[in-house]
């Protein structure tokens, strides 16, 4: 099987000698039955099998397995399995119609009703008995277990569902991993029997919602240190499981877990109290001492109930247990060496003489350590606890240190200092000491058991604090909830990008420094207040940002950095576009060579300075005058190289770098060659008209020159490679003069772009502003665009509009105005438009090829849909099409198909206005699944091979506004 295939029914008998071989790795559209004959079938296919039926389908494989394959159930009908179906390790995905079982046995990887779903769908698994690797529903699609046996057996099972999964309802499931394994119960669920075999190390079992089993729960850790950890998936978030019955419980740790129904209360053997359950019972907590002199695993028979004594694994210390490293029980040199990360009550090392720690440990209480120990750079020290854990970390580095208690916080007891550092939940107390951070430091982190989006406590005092790494301290997401008592601390940020504060929030902060010149970015989430704010110098820089996302208080100094010359420019700038962040401070220095674009300066500093940049958008600032910048340097340059003067051909200086409010000139007085734009700076308008002798400008995708005015070309240099930005904030004009540029970017808030001659942007991107064509043609080889949610406008005029794909992917803040344009999608290789319900006048497919295809996404309105190429027609599912003059079609020796997105679900294609009656052409083919399609003569399609199309007129045209479709 080579290209896509599509067929009704595949029915495939042995030969009567010698095999018949399934080979190749397409991908299948069924939209019948499947029959595979028991005999004389060899499979090596590997690709995709959709099934796409609306009636009653069957599949029969008679033992021939789809190892690895991929079954995708996606028609409205039901699918019967006649025999046992095995596809191995390959998915089973039902995005909709029903999946009957029929009491059939299944072997596959994951099962998944989920990923796309269109309409309801239900996968019915009777009395099967089914293996796989974990299974999972959405809404609207569901699971009906009868009486089935799941077993999973993957390391990482999941059951349940995910967006908008309420629960479901199994019968027998058995989870098998015998390795070490994390099981997933999304949603609220409900078993007959659940079962929990053979285990490894700590084995996770976590629970999303409430469980209840009907029969009997049967799980046990396999020895003292396979353990399985019973968790919510919240910490300080109770779940219940409500059970009929339970087996022996050994070995078990629990955290947040109630216990119900008739099994309750329960206890057992080493069962391990993490906080926060009820109705278990658990061993009393107790002291173990290491007694193995040569080290060993954290998990071995190397415990004793006292200093020396004798060991045995009958003292591996559990979840409320006291762990001792001492002299007497660890030579010198010794390592404890890594097992699974356990849960323990205390850890406390007495030891006077080296030795080297490898394991990781989930702790509910404190950590002593000695300046002896050398932990391994893996090392993670996950803090759980419900009440204050004092963390005495005596000079050595761990790893991962993560502050993940509930209600409580982490107390440092010394300087820490440490490569990775979480802030999850709970809090932690720097106590007046020294934090140092070496790589990253991040909050809300999905590590450990914790709730993410939960409220988070940071006590500084006196402390200096330094953050390394590419995380700062902050966040664009609002969570955790952050309280922040600062004390008189000092924060040092040293890595790039440096960020600081959290979003949607209100914290005061003491001394903040982003140290780093070389920062390309920083970012100031939240509205904070600061003592002092210092951003440190940019020189030796190009352009460094600085973006605010809330207003900012500084109540002593805000020091901007100095030693920038006028081409190292710092941009403070507003996160949000014509949304102004105000920035109040007593007392402000380093004012020179800053850009600002939608800041309002406020307080007792003077906000004025040297070579200041207006960006727009800005006030209670003193902005440097505009004035207008020839260029005058010869060869190939950089936009930064002192090539700046103040009159034509005048003499160059480095502080005649234009500015934002400058107007650049290139004329014939000027020497010039090539001049690359090296980083993103902002002019005021770019005029090359009076160049008659040749010249070329450049740029790059991240080196944009950002325009605040008029752009007047010449048809003389060369802009191919060069990317132009056009954001101001009033009505600009672009002569292109006939020459292209790479991109063409309108992000002008509350601003206009007019075309003043016909325009040749290789790419062109609406993304705020109004863009009006003036009724010139416009051609963008590449594309056209207009993907944010900005307010935006296009008017197209009566503009013949050319480009290899046009996309509008969010109508949010659109105005579309297509006026009697008309655009031509000219790719030669697949394409789309994207049009989130917009109205075309004409669109024509001028490019294509034999296997292409034209797809058109969202439901939209035109006045003509066309083709002058060979070019398939992919329509999205369960769009509407609403099409005045249809004549989109093939030829003869050229047929061309038109279909819906997905396989087994329509598309529609409607009529504003009823004809006496439209057809598909007498040349055409019904592919299946088509409603109101007639193929006969008498339209203006033909040679069309059709699927998955519903036709309609609107509502008028004739009996319940449904007429054949048409052409």
């Amino acid at each position: 099987m080579g290209t896509d295939i599509s067929c009704r029914d595949i029915t495939v008998s042995g030969p009567a000698s010698g095999n018949v071989t399934l080979a190749g790795s397409t991908t299948l559209f069924i939209y019948g039955n499947l029959t595979l004959a028991a005999t004389g079938i060899t499979r090596t296919f590997t690709g995709t099998l959709n099934f796409c039926g609306t009636g009653s389908h069957t599949i029969t494989t008679n033992g021939v397995a789809f190892a690895s394959t991929t079954l995708l159930f996606r028609g409205t009908g039901t699918y019967t399995l006649q025999d046992a179906l095995n596809n191995g390790t390959g998915s089973l995905n039902l995005r909709s119609g029903t999946l009957d079982t029929n009491g059939k046995n299944l072997t596959c990887g994951a099962i998944t009703a989920t990923a796309g779903a269109l309409t309801a769908g239900t996968l019915t698994l009777g009395a099967s008995t089914v293996s796989a690797t974990s299974i999972t529903a959405d809404a609207p699609l569901s699971i009906n277990g009868g009486t089935s046996s799941i077993t999973l057996s993957t390391t990482t099972a999941s059951i349940g569902g995910g967006s908008g999964y309420t629960g479901n309802t199994f019968y027998n499931v058995t989870f098998s991993s015998a390795g070490i394994s994390t099981s997933n119960f999304y949603g609220a669920n409900t078993f007959n029997n659940l079962t929990f075999t053979a285990n490894s190390g700590v084995s996770d079992i976590i629970l999303y919602g409430n469980q209840t089993v009907n029969g009997t729960l049967t799980i046990s850790g396999q020895l003292t240190t396979n353990r399985y950890y019973v968790r919510s998936n919240l910490i300080g978030t109770s779940r219940t499981l409500t059970v009929a019955t339970v087996g022996s419980l050994t070995d078990i740790d629990f955290l947040d877990i109630t216990v119900a129904g008739a099994s309750s209360p329960w206890s057992g053997t080493r069962l391990g109290n993490c906080g926060g359950n009820t109705n278990i019972t658990f061993p009393a907590a107790k002291t173990v001492y290491w007694n193995n002199v040569t080290g060993g695993a954290w998990n071995s028979a190397s415990w004793a109930a006292t200093s020396g004594g004798a060991a045995s694994i009958a003292n591996f210390p559990l979840a409320q247990d006291t762990a001792i490293i001492d002299d007497t029980g660890l030579n010198t040199g010794s390592t404890i060496s890594a097992a699974s990360t356990y849960n323990l009550k205390t850890l406390t090392s007495t030891k006077t003489n080296a030795f080297t720690f490898n394991q990781s440990l989930n702790v509910n209480g404190d950590i002593t350590l000695t300046n002896f120990i050398t932990l391994s750079a893996g090392v993670a020290f996950l803090f759980c606890g419900r009440a204050t854990q004092n963390f005495t970390s005596a000079g050595t580095t761990p790893g991962f240190v993560v502050c993940a208690g509930y209600n409580a916080s982490v107390f440092l007891a010394d300087a820490l200092t440490v490569t990775n550092l979480y802030l999850n939940t709970g809090g932690l107390d720097t106590n007046n000491k020294n934090l140092t951070v070496n790589s990253s430091l991040l909050t809300n982190s999905a590590v450990g058991n914790s709730s993410l989006n939960g409220s988070f406590s940071l006590t500084l005092g006196s402390s200096t604090v330094s953050i390394a790494g590419n995380t700062g301290l902050g966040s664009s997401s609002q969570y955790p909830t952050m309280t922040v008592s600062a004390g008189t601390s000092s924060v040092t940020l040293t890595g790039s990008p440096g960020v600081f504060g959290f979003a949607g929030q209100t914290l005061t902060w003491y001394n903040v420094t982003f140290s780093t010149a070389s920062v390309a970015s920083r970012t100031l989430y939240g509205t904070n207040t600061f003592n002092n704010l210092t951003l440190s110098s940019t020189a030796g820089a190009r352009v460094r940002t600085c973006t605010v996302g809330g207003n900012q208080t500084v109540n002593a100094t805000l020091d901007l950095g100095s030693g920038r010359v006028a081409t190292e420019r710092l941009q403070i700038r507003s996160d949000v576009e014509g949304t102004a962040r105000t920035i109040t401070a007593a007392t402000l220095t380093g004012m020179s060579d800053v850009d600002f674009r939608d800041i309002t300066g406020a307080g007792a500093a003077s906000w004025t300075g040297t070579r200041i940049g207006d960006l727009k958008g800005n006030s209670g600032i003193t902005f440097t005058a505009g004035a207008t910048k020839y260029w005058n340097l010869a060869g190939t340059q950089n936009w930064s190289a002192t090539g700046w003067a103040t009159s034509s051909g005048g003499s160059p200086a480095v502080n005649n770098f234009p500015l934002a409010q400058d107007d650049v000139v290139f004329d014939d007085a000027g020497a010039a060659g090539t001049v690359t734009v090296d980083s993103p700076y902002h002019i005021k308008s770019l005029n090359t008209s009076a160049r008659t002798i040749a010249l070329t400008l450049g740029g790059s995708a991240t080196n944009i020159l950002n325009v605040h005015g008029d752009i007047t070309n010449s048809a003389t240099p060369t802009y191919g490679n060069l990317y132009v930005t056009v954001c101001g904030r009033t009505t600009q004009s672009w002569t292109s003069a006939g020459k292209s540029f790479n991109t063409l970017t309108l992000q002008s808030v509350g601003g206009t772009l007019n075309l003043a001659d016909a325009a040749l942007p290789t790419n062109l991107a609406i993304n705020a502003g109004t863009f009006n064509t003036q009724n010139y043609n416009l051609t963008a080889s590449t594309a056209f665009t207009s993907n944010s949610s900005s307010t935006r406008t296009i008017n197209l005029g009566s503009s013949t509009v050319a480009a290899a794909s046009f996309s509008i992917n969010n109508a949010t803040g659109m105005t579309f105005n297509a006026g009697t344009s008309t655009l031509n999608i000219t790719s030669s290789g697949n394409t789309t438009l994207t049009g989130t319900g917009q109205t075309f006048y004409t669109v024509s497919r001028t490019g294509g090829g034999t296997t292409v295809f034209f797809r058109i996404l969202g439901s939209n309105t035109f006045n003509t849909l066309t083709n002058s190429a060979r070019t398939d027609l992919l329509l999205e599912a369960g769009s509407t099409q609403t099409v005045t003059n249809f004549s989109y079609s093939g030829a003869s020796g050229s047929v061309i198909e038109i279909y819906s997105t997905v396989p087994g679900q329509q598309a529609i294609l409607t009529k504003p206005t009823p004809p006496s009656a439209w057809y598909f052409g007498a040349n055409s083919t019904n592919g299946g699944n088509n409603t109101n399609i007639t193929f006969t003569a008498g339209g203006s399609t033909d040679y069309a091979y059709v699927k998955d199309i519903m036709g309609m007129i609107a509502a008028g045209g004739g009996s319940n506004g449904f007429f054949a479709f048409f052409g």
